[in-house]
């Protein structure tokens, strides 16, 4: 496939007016473009960005990633995909063990069933290199039904603070594990790509100096102050879970994580900019602090996101949607995860006044980039998996093109 004519997103977080090239499903060189039996898409008047990667979100469409279906996890994706999120990694709740465990095998599950579709609709087309595409895929390939990739699990819990728990349920908060957490990352065939930790509690620590390096570890729901955290930075955490949100705030006696983060230069950020959560200014200034490359935008969103208001779980705990906010039904007005996608929250950064190549960075390269995935997704560097997203001046998403197909959305 061709993509002609439109200002395409590069790795160097700039637009530039040249072609996009893809075989097989994959970004290649135009040398390597065999343009005798491929499709040309006319891009003009279009940005070409990378699709989306949302390292945190629980749900969307009445479907939570806790709920434990395959089936809810399929309709998540379905979900994501048609809302320009082409990779995501559903994220966990606080729970217990035995819980946490099932929730986890629905991955496999999932990969699996959406790997043998990829097979069947390719086969039915007669596409040698369709085919060995999506065999290659492991079952990363987006599914016959436009689903985005699951490229991992984000375990935000039970290691947490009981005292910033936020929506989190404290009940089922437990010191951290590491037997636990190999257990649980067995049951997914080893996909737990980020764990959020609050550094302070006891033993927790030890299990961040254990673990850093074969999983990224995130503070969150923490307490941590200063020194806390710059020693599980030190330790090898290289993540911060919505910062800003369930930690303590920047003092200046004591900057706890935000300040902590501040000074660590291979540490990510996660914000989430739906205008609920964080206010316009403090985005401005969590871009200008850390700069585009470290600020990772997400969502955050439940299983209200796309749905109408009324009274919603997460987690298993009732929740609100209002608009755009939703929150605990008790205690009221917890703020409770968001209704926004991750695109919608691109858009929202731009209008809080951040220029379009950060946002689009934030959004792509940096998630992708903080799970180690950077060769694959997130990005138009030859090798990665060619999923992009055609978005008009407006920045209305218009289409998305993943697997060498296109779908139009208006």
């Amino acid at each position: 496939m061709q993509i002609e004519n439109g200002l395409v997103f590069g790795a160097d977080g700039a637009f530039h007016p040249v072609p996009l090239y893809s075989a097989g499903g994959k970004v290649v060189e135009r040398s390597a473009w065999e343009k005798n039996d491929d499709e040309r898409i006319d891009a003009a008047g279009f940005y070409v960005i990378p699709g989306l990667v949302d390292v945190h979100t629980h749900g969307a469409v009445g479907h939570d990633f806790c709920d434990g279906s395959v089936d809810g996890l399929r309709k998540i994706a379905e979900y994501e995909y048609l809302s320009g999120v082409t990779s995501f990694c559903p994220t966990s709740m606080t729970l217990p063990e035995e819980r946490l465990a099932e929730i986890f095998s629905t991955v496999p599950a999932f990969l699996s069933s959406t790997a043998g579709e990829a097979c069947e609709a390719v086969k039915s087309e007669k596409s040698p290199s369709a085919l060995q595409m999506a065999m290659e895929g492991c079952g990363r390939a987006a599914s016959a039904a436009h689903a985005a990739r699951v490229v991992g699990i984000h375990m935000e819990g039970p290691f947490l603070a009981a005292k910033k728990c936020g929506a989190q349920d404290p009940n089922d908060i437990v010191p951290a594990d590491y037997d636990m957490f190999c257990r649980l990352n067995e049951a997914c065939g080893g996909r737990i790509r980020i764990v959020t930790v609050a550094p302070e509690q006891a033993d927790n620590m030890q299990f961040i100096n254990r673990v850093a390096g074969a999983v990224n570890v995130s503070l969150g729901h923490s307490a941590a102050g200063y020194d806390k955290a710059r020693e599980a930075f030190a330790a090898g955490a290289n993540h911060v879970t919505h910062l800003f949100n369930a930690m303590n705030p920047y003092y200046h006696r004591d900057p706890g994580i935000i300040g902590a983060a501040a000074g660590q230069e291979d540490v990510f950020v996660e914000l989430i900019s739906d205008g609920m959560h964080v206010h316009p200014e403090a985005v401005r200034d969590v871009f200008r602090l850390f700069g585009d490359r470290r600020v990772v935008l997400i969502s955050d969103s439940t299983e209200s996101c796309g749905m109408p208001d009324g009274e919603y779980t997460l987690g298993g705990q009732a929740v609100l949607k209002a608009g755009r906010k939703v929150t605990l039904v008790s205690p009221g007005e917890v703020i409770a995860g968001s209704a926004s996608n991750l695109y919608e929250c691109m858009c929202s950064a731009v209008s809080f006044g951040i220029p379009l190549e950060s946002a689009v960075r934030a959004a792509t390269m940096n998630p992708a980039k903080s799970i180690g995935m950077e060769d694959e997704v997130g990005s138009f560097i030859p090798g990665a998996w060619a999923d992009c997203l055609l978005v008009d001046e407006g920045l209305r998403l218009r289409a998305v093109i993943s697997n060498e197909r296109v779908t139009w959305l208006y």
